[in-house]
């Protein structure tokens, strides 16, 4: 799958990443299911990779980054890889900007996220 589906497991590609790190001198990123700060400190400190993306729990909840560093993880709004929000852009009955599984409102997180003062 391009993206992982809810049935995939948490750093669903982090293994492949840490095939790829012992082969390379490069720096390796890992992707895939990267939703929370603990799977993500769980695949750098195993060595699986040296970065990590994210990128539909960063639709979700564009201050997942500043939650994170701040030790605010139980704020975090999760994705749970619907792929109906983020991933059919395509399909304009859904709306591209939010993962609306996990709010009363699309968008409703960005707006936040850009009305700080």
């Amino acid at each position: 799958y391009v993206s992982p589906l809810k049935k995939s497991p948490m750093g669903t590609y982090a293994h492949l990443a840490e095939i790829i790190k012992k082969n390379v001198d490069i720096p390796v990123v890992a992707v895939g299911r990267i939703n929370t700060p603990e799977v993500a400190e769980g695949i750098l400190g195993k060595g699986q990779a040296d970065l990590v993306a994210i990128c539909r729990q960063l639709i979700c909840d564009p201050s997942w980054v500043n939650k994170a560093a701040e030790n605010r993880a139980g704020e975090i709004i999760s994705c749970n890889s619907c792929n109906t929000c983020c991933c059919r852009r395509g399909n304009r009955k859904q709306p591209a900007t939010h993962c609306c599984c996990k709010t009363n409102r699309p968008g409703e997180e960005w707006e936040r996220f850009f009305s700080r003062p």
